[in-house]
């Protein structure tokens, strides 16, 4: 009884969180100008507000992460906002690989039962996990959903958590900078965007190299 209640505990906090957002959004007229303006004039709030939506996102696909960085680096002082979306990032990637860890591991393996052919591939990021969960994260999957595959597969948390950061680094200090630029308008905006675009191709790239091995040693 107390397992299904956690496996359910993550769905109770994306409903919660949603309705508490329309709340805001439709009854009490919040506009995104009257949150920027709210973050200049409450920095701790605002800090708060962001490492909360960083949580809330662990377990809800609908928050961008991009978007919760551009937040940070429009709110704060460049070093600081690469900070607070480092420490957002790893309380995000902590959550959603918690609750990886509480839904029981038989599921995975009557899946891969169901799915032979994807087993051999899972079996093989087990073995190659910090590359393959370094490259996942670098061609910007969806954070909460590798945290729970990464948790089901009981991948080590130092393992899993090392690979996830170091994997949206790049990606995560070029968006910071890109938000600190002149707006839209701004050519610069778009530069450090199209290069953190280029870093997904590389992360598909080693993701590529690794399938391969995996499927070389499979043969």
């Amino acid at each position: 009884m107390l397992r299904r209640g956690k496996n359910y505990l993550q769905f109770v906090i994306i409903a919660a969180a949603i309705l508490y957002a329309l709340y805001l959004f439709r009854y009490k007229g919040l506009t995104i100008r009257g949150i920027l303006a709210f973050a200049h004039g409450n920095p701790w709030k605002m800090l708060a507000t962001i490492l909360a939506l960083y949580a809330f996102k662990a377990c809800c696909v609908m928050i961008p992460y991009s978007g919760l960085v551009l937040a940070s680096a429009v709110s704060f002082p460049l070093a600081q906002a690469i900070g607070i979306n480092l420490v957002g990032s790893i309380l995000c990637f902590s959550i959603s690989y918690a609750f990886g860890r509480m839904t029981p591991q038989e599921r995975l393996e009557k899946k891969l039962q169901e799915h032979r052919r994807i087993a051999p591939y899972v079996v093989g990021a087990r073995k190659k996990e910090w590359l393959v969960c370094f490259a996942n994260h670098l061609m910007g999957l969806s954070s909460e959903v590798l945290g729970m595959l990464y948790g089901l597969m009981r991948t080590p948390f130092a393992v899993y958590l090392s690979a996830s950061i170091l994997g949206v680094l790049p990606g995560m200090t070029l968006v910071s900078i890109a938000g600190k630029m002149d707006g839209l308008r701004d050519w610069r905006f778009y530069f450090f965007l199209g290069l953190n675009y280029a870093l997904v191709i590389v992360g598909y790239a080693i993701m590529f190299y690794g399938a391969a091995q995996i499927r070389k040693k499979k043969d």
